[in-house]
């Protein structure tokens, strides 16, 4: 039975393409797509990463994480290096943000475990 759902035939191991699954998917119109999508090159993150550094300098961050604002300021100072640039404060910086913060919590938490 299961050799039917995989298109392939019990007796002689040929396939068979009336049992395989359709590849007519078409389009749904309701599937955001994926213009949005940034490839950070390192230039660009390391600008990033000296404006927060600088803005956490200069009292704009706070105990719980940075006023409100400074997405707007991380574009400006990003802007001011690439003119023609189309990076913007949501989604594709606190995008990085949340990555960077996802993947190096998990490397913290990483580090902790192995000084325990």
């Amino acid at each position: 039975m299961a050799s039917q759902r995989l298109g392939v035939s019990e007796e002689d191991g040929s396939r068979n393409n009336s049992f395989l699954g359709s590849n007519n998917l078409g389009t749904n119109k309701n599937v955001k797509s994926d213009r949005s999508r940034h490839i950070w090159s390192v230039r660009e993150e390391d600008i990033l990463m000296a404006t927060l550094k600088e803005l956490a300098a200069n009292s704009w961050k706070s105990d719980n994480g940075f006023r409100s604002g400074y997405l707007v300021r991380a574009r400006e100072a990003i802007k001011r290096e690439f003119l023609k640039t189309d990076i913007l404060p949501h989604p594709h910086i606190y995008s990085k943000l949340t990555m960077w913060k996802r993947n190096y919590g998990s490397l913290k938490s990483t580090r902790m475990s192995f000084h325990e």
